[in-house]
């Protein structure tokens, strides 16, 4: 029995994600796919239409809390919809924020969208003209948007 326990506890450390270097991964992949971020943006939050609807859930609450960090009167910030099935359910998802109050883009082409493990997370890409600097990882396990509001307040108090 305690074996049994052991073994459930380590597939729920490691189940569905592990330790890639991530930020490498998403450099490759956006350099492979020519995909260009606007140099006057340092951050860029990539949210999935689908995935792990508890991180995509506690992403768009993020936004709407931290709204004027990312809204449309601001130029570093942006969000990136991705493998939107439905523009009516996303502005849905919002409750008490408008879309249209954020500075974001919807990619109904698909280009933000990775073609890989972590796919079904949110990705944060933190950026310098235009440049992958770092990409954090917002899932069950993981303090990413921790570390991105220690960003949005340093990016704040410049």
């Amino acid at each position: 029995m305690k074996y049994l326990i052991f073994l459930i506890g380590c597939f729920l450390l490691t189940g569905c994600h592990d330790k890639t270097n991530i930020t490498a991964l998403s450099k490759e992949y956006f350099e492979k796919e020519n995909v260009f971020f606007n140099p006057q943006w340092t951050c860029c939050y990539i949210i999935p239409g689908g995935g792990c609807s508890g991180c995509i859930t506690s992403g768009i609450h993020f936004l709407t809390k931290n709204k004027e960090h990312f809204s449309h009167n601001q130029e570093k910030n942006v969000v990136v919809f991705t493998s939107v099935l439905s523009q009516k359910l996303l502005r849905r998802s919002f409750k008490n924020a408008k879309l249209e109050d954020f500075n974001f883009i919807i990619d109904t082409a698909n280009v933000y969208t990775v073609d890989f493990k972590e796919h079904i997370y949110p990705l944060i890409v933190y950026l310098e003209n235009g440049k992958i600097i770092q990409v954090d990882i917002q899932s069950p396990e993981t303090n990413a948007l921790t570390k991105l509001v220690e960003h949005l307040n340093q990016q704040h108090n410049e």
